[in-house]
């Protein structure tokens, strides 16, 4: 040990160790006795605190170090920990020798010696369980070792605080240390506090001259030069402390602090701010070796204690008291250069600040990419409130909520919205909430009130948000929302989800990039993936369970769970960004088991065919040319033939055919001919109509031609479509006949009804 060190004098007063009060200052005493034979921990004492109470253990530990030394930890450390008696703390563990090395990971205290040394990253309540006076003493050991070597403090771990956190915090602005960076600081008010025990937290805006502003505190800022990380020795405890670390970083504080307060009285920011608090904001960026590049920026605040007014005058920049136009202090041209030493009584508390959250990091708390990009949501119910607070606070924030629809006493047993809502429209509430979500100053959220399969007068409104988004998200749960959507003279591309009529599924269709899949053929597509997987085809049933909620005969509305909703719009919420990153549709459906895991569903959509006749579009894709194709090879050299299932729109003239049944069992097939039985025809046609709502259904006949045939029409071809276009005209539906022939060739026979 050289000779310039000395070992400092540990708290509190010598005692017996059978006077120790604390279990776990008892117990470490106890286990140090018996570890002495180990050769390399001593117990040197035990003593007593009093202020504020606790045991102390006093020790000698010899630590494992390298022939090289990258901080100076000696061949042996005396030290003192202090066991309190409340327990609400983590042990104190002091470093006595009064020239210990400041070095990473070291608490700060009010006191630069002795050293207080920081062994844990976790809070003590979550150590307490698996505490021991081995462990202890072995996390003591390996602290001092590696500390020696120079690795306790990783190059991939984040840099160590410069100054302590406090149980004050200031939020500042998103923007704040970026708009420092480049010198374009505005004038910070506080426009909220809030206490809860011994905690406050102060908010803070860019005061814009109409900041409604919380009178009592006002900030400056300022920055300093680049330090390397645990240089600062202890928290300032006064202005003239705080002025001295301000030094080291090369800014002269009062000097500024004088020059802040002048600007102030030549341009006040807010209304009575002489008689504000002053805080003092101070940047400090970082590095992590003395001459290395800055890797982050700390924000530190201190609350003086004292008014503008009463600074200015210890500054010698305000006038006093001195009268002036409009009773405001007059100010001191060509003061003289500050004193640090008058404010050496002046205490400063210590702040933690805080950047508000803004969408980027939303976005990165939520270990996803943010979605910065204008976006429509049609429906604000139950799932799609739901999944808007998810989306924005993941950091999507650029919306425009549309729904006609108002908030009902029930909805609020499983919507975002709090009963304070009812009566409200659901777009304009939902906006209103989610618009301060994640940052007070975040741009509004737009919300239009209205129905978008009647627009009415809002519809050049509508017209103008659907030209301007880039993502069009449909939660309306409408069959005709999602279709109309689908046709929608826009480059968005559409995302249909929804849950289920039981609330144990939910659906996605998503539409590919270039939007040449849109929802309307998605939902085909929906349809045959539930008639293909037997577990599916319950899944657009409704429960039995379901409840009166108003007097009229539509005032019912099903039992689905809040838990349900949630669960199923955290995984919509989840699955996005993989269907964003796509430029392909997306057809999935979630569902839940018996057991509670959620098996998933997909399909793969190919490329689709439209044919128009008439006035009529008959859409069908490749996965069903090559299902036919499989049908007429598997009964070759016969003709065969089937009908054809598909999705019927009237309003809009479009016919999606989606699937084929094969030839009954009771059919006639020849090289050259083809009569279709009808066994068991009429039963299939039902089950899959009712697995679909109604919405898959019959809609016209397909059949095969033989091989060196083409797909044009033969004779009697053209007679079965006269006679069953006699039969589709009787029901105002369009006719269509489909044929396959070689190498997936195929042609569509279709026409209108009379009444078309």
């Amino acid at each position: 040990m050289s000779q310039q060190s000395q070992i400092l004098p540990p708290p509190g007063e010598v005692i017996d160790s059978s006077g120790l009060r604390t279990r776990r200052g008892a117990e470490f005493a106890g286990y140090l006795r018996g570890a002495e034979k180990s050769g390399f921990v001593f117990l040197r004492g035990t003593r007593r605190q009093w202020e504020p109470p606790g045991d102390v253990i006093v020790f000698e530990i010899e630590p494992e170090r390298p022939q090289q030394l990258e901080n100076d930890i000696r061949e042996a450390e005396t030290i003192a920990v202090v066991f309190s008696d409340d327990d609400v703390g983590y042990p104190e563990v002091l470093a006595l020798r009064n020239d210990f090395p400041l070095v990473p990971h070291v608490n700060l205290r009010v006191e630069e010696f002795p050293r207080s040394l920081c062994l844990y990253d976790q809070a003590w309540t979550e150590e307490k369980p698996s505490w021991t006076p081995a462990t202890f003493l072995q996390r003591i050991q390996t602290w001092l070792s590696k500390t020696a070597d120079g690795s306790l403090h990783g190059s991939d771990q984040p840099l160590e605080p410069l100054i302590a956190e406090s149980n004050w915090h200031l939020v500042v602005p998103p923007d704040f240390v970026e708009l420092v960076e480049k010198g374009m600081v505005r004038n910070l008010v506080i426009v909220h506090h809030a206490e809860h025990a011994h905690l406050h937290t102060l908010v803070a805006q860019w005061h814009d001259g109409r900041t409604n502003s919380q009178r009592k505190w006002i900030c400056a800022t300022f920055k300093c030069a680049p330090q390397a990380h645990g240089v600062i020795r202890r928290t300032p405890a006064t202005l003239e402390e705080l002025h001295e670390i301000c030094r080291s970083g090369g800014v002269e504080l009062l000097d500024q602090v004088r020059d802040t307060i002048g600007s102030w009285l030549k341009d006040p920011p807010m209304e009575n701010f002489l008689a504000a608090m002053l805080i003092i904001v101070v940047i400090l960026p970082k590095t992590r070796t003395k001459d290395g590049v800055v890797e982050s920026t700390e924000t530190r605040a201190f609350v003086t204690g004292k008014t503008v007014r009463e600074i200015g005058d210890l500054l010698g920049i305000t006038g006093g008291q001195a009268s002036v136009a409009g009773g405001a202090t007059g100010m001191v041209l060509f003061p003289e250069k500050p004193d640090p030493s008058k404010f050496t009584g002046i205490e400063v508390g210590l702040i933690g600040v805080h950047r508000s959250l803004d969408a980027s990091m939303a976005a990165a708390m939520n270990g996803m990419e943010r979605l910065g990009r204008k976006m429509i949501a049609v429906g604000a119910g139950a799932y799609g409130s739901q999944v808007l607070n998810n989306m924005v606070r993941a950091g999507a924030e650029d919306w425009t909520i549309v729904d006609h629809d108002i908030l009902k006493p029930h909805n609020f047993a499983r919507h975002l919205l709090p009963a304070q809502y009812v009566g409200c429209n659901k777009a304009v509430a939902v906006a209103e909430v989610l618009a301060t979500a994640i940052n007070v100053d975040a741009a509004p959220i737009r919300a239009i009130p209205i129905d978008v399969l009647n627009p009415g007068k809002h519809e050049k409104e509508l017209e103008q948000a659907e030209a301007e988004a880039e993502l069009l998200f449909d939660f309306s749960a409408s069959v005709a929302v999602a279709r109309k959507l689908a046709r929608a003279g826009t480059g968005a591309r559409g995302i249909s989800s929804f849950v289920t009529p039981s609330g144990n599924g939910m659906v996605i269709l998503a539409e590919d990039n270039e939007r040449a899949l849109r929802l309307d053929w998605l939902e085909a597509l929906h349809y045959r993936t539930i008639i293909g997987n037997q577990a599916l085809r319950k899944s657009l049933q409704r429960n039995d369970r379901s409840m009166r909620t108003g007097a009229s005969c539509r005032d019912i509305s099903l039992q689905i769970g809040q838990a349900e909703m949630a669960t199923w719009a955290g995984i919509f919420s989840q699955q996005i960004t993989s269907i964003l990153s796509s430029v392909s549709a997306t057809v999935k459906i979630f569902q839940r088991e018996a057991d509670g895991s959620v098996a998933v569903f997909s399909a793969e959509p190919t490329l689709t065919f439209a044919v128009t006749r008439g006035d009529w579009t008959f859409l069908l894709d490749r996965w069903l040319i090559e299902k036919l194709s499989g049908f007429r090879k598997d009964r070759l050299p016969n003709e065969t033939g089937g009908v054809l299932l598909g999705v019927l729109d009237s309003e809009r003239r479009s016919c999606l055919i989606t699937e084929a049944l094969p030839s009954p069992s009771d059919s006639e097939e020849w090289p050259t001919s083809y009569i279709r039985g009808c066994h068991g025809l009429l039963e299939s046609v039902a089950d899959i109509e009712a697995a679909t709502v109604g919405q898959l259904t019959y809609i016209g006949e397909w059949h095969s031609h033989p091989a060196g045939c083409s797909t044009r029409p033969s004779g009697l071809d053209l007679q079965a479509f006269a006679a069953l276009k006699q039969e589709r005209d009787a029901e105002c539906l369009p006719t269509v006949i489909l044929i396959v022939g070689e190498s997936q060739e195929f042609s569509v026979m279709g026409e209108s009804s009379k009444e078309s």
